[in-house]
């Protein structure tokens, strides 16, 4: 018995391994293809750095760099696209031909927080229901951040223009600056009374 379990041990884990090993050539060659084909000369000599590791370990980086960024765009797009469904479902309550009474039920089925689907939906309610963006206009941004502007965003009469001078804002501003921004602009906006929330209050 104990034979048979070490053998399975040893099998699972040469799995995991050979897993692992794709995994670092598909991005080894990811790496490869990026780049050779976009990123150019320019970009490498214009490295301060080139000159202590050298044109092919800067390439190489700056490669990592641009997968890692288009990477991060591609997983907030889909989040949208995700969420984008998940409303249809609460609207629809489509939910219920699959057996479920409630949507927190079948959304815990998922093994996803309902905390975080709330944050996804009040930015996608928010940003692209009432603004109107696309998902284009906000992937490149973090969801903490974009949620820090929602109390901004959410109030009537704030126009896409204004919600787009602050997302300008979020690469360059700590999060503790922006909430402070934001925390500021909501109260003078409210104060000068031409705007209210959502709410009426």
């Amino acid at each position: 018995m104990t034979k048979i379990r070490n053998k399975k041990n040893k099998v699972n884990l040469l799995e995991k391994m050979n897993a692992q090993a794709v995994t670092s050539n598909q991005l080894e060659l990811r790496l490869s293809e990026t780049k050779n084909q976009e990123i150019t000369d320019e970009e490498v000599a214009a490295n301060w750095r080139t000159e202590i590791y050298g044109e092919e370990v800067i390439r190489k980086t700056l490669a990592l760099d641009k997968l890692v960024k288009d990477n991060f765009i591609k997983a907030n797009k889909a989040m949208f696209e995700w969420v984008e469904n998940v409303e249809e479902m609460k609207d629809n309550k489509s939910y219920e031909q699959l057996g479920y009474a409630k949507f927190e039920d079948w959304i815990h089925n998922h093994g996803v927080s309902m905390s975080t689907v709330n944050n996804w939906l009040k930015a996608y309610d928010v940003y692209i229901i009432k603004h109107r963006f696309i998902y284009g206009e906000l992937c490149e941004f973090d969801i903490k951040k974009l949620n820090i502007i929602l109390p901004l965003a959410e109030l009537e009469g704030v126009t896409k223009d204004k919600v787009e001078e602050f997302l300008d804002s979020i690469a360059s501003m700590h999060e503790s600056d922006l909430k402070t921004m934001v925390k500021e602009e909501v109260a003078e906006i409210l104060s000068s009374s031409e705007a209210r929330l959502p709410d009426g209050s």
